[in-house]
């Protein structure tokens, strides 16, 4: 997708048909986890690194849209369908 215009391919090809997957780019940000307390997790999050007990999300990672479906043992993010629920692989 392009990163300007989710209705283009980086190709400025258009993807507006729903026979496309559909994915979210999450964008870069840094993350803390205390732990100290074991009944509780805390999480912070922010966009620049505060020093180095802070750990980096590198933005590669592409998120499914809508909820999975399975088709041909391939997993889709595809918009109009039912998910493929209670499915899990190892």
């Amino acid at each position: 997708m392009d990163d300007n215009n989710s209705n283009l391919f980086h190709s400025g090809e258009s993807s507006t048909s729903d026979s496309f997957d559909r994915f979210v780019r999450i964008p870069r940000f840094y993350y803390k986890v205390d732990d100290s307390n074991p009944d509780i997790q805390k999480i912070s999050f922010c966009m620049n690194k505060v020093n180095n007990t802070w750990q980096e999300w590198d933005g590669n990672d592409l998120i499914g849209c809508y909820e999975a479906m399975i088709s041909s043992n391939k997993l889709y993010s595809y918009s109009g369908f039912s998910s493929s629920a209670s499915i899990s692989y190892t």
